[in-house]
């Protein structure tokens, strides 16, 4: 076991800190082995729907990773969503990981063939 400092990453995204004011700024980011063959936002997003939409960390909510739409809502990255889960999240022990995937949700997270058929489209 090697007793080196790990090496965190810089990379420029969007930010929310507490406040909710967002800005772009680059922060550190896990080293990359901390990921490998996991799945990551950063360095290897599964294969889903909102993988091209801007990603913003969200430090005011545990530093999950959202992906905003074309509305400007955000939505919270399947694979971030999926580290929470797992218990990866940086939330304190007495927070239960699902408030943090809780959202103002227009529906565009769900997979596009899951929505249901506006009532004006039936």
């Amino acid at each position: 076991m090697s007793d080196a400092e790990p090496e965190y990453r810089p990379v420029t995204v969007a930010v929310v800190r507490q406040g909710g004011e967002m800005t772009v700024e680059e922060v550190m980011i896990h080293p990359l082995d901390w990921c490998k063959g996991e799945r990551c936002p950063f360095d290897s997003p599964s294969f889903h729907h909102m993988v091209r939409w801007q990603k913003v960390i969200r430090m005011d909510k545990g530093d999950i990773v959202e992906r905003t739409c074309p509305h400007g809502i955000g939505h919270p990255d399947p694979d971030s969503a999926h580290w929470a889960l797992s218990g990866g999240h940086s939330v304190t022990a007495d927070t239960d990981a699902y408030q943090y995937l809780l959202h103002g949700c227009d529906g565009c997270c769900r997979p596009p063939d899951e929505r249901p058929v506006p009532e004006s489209e039936v």
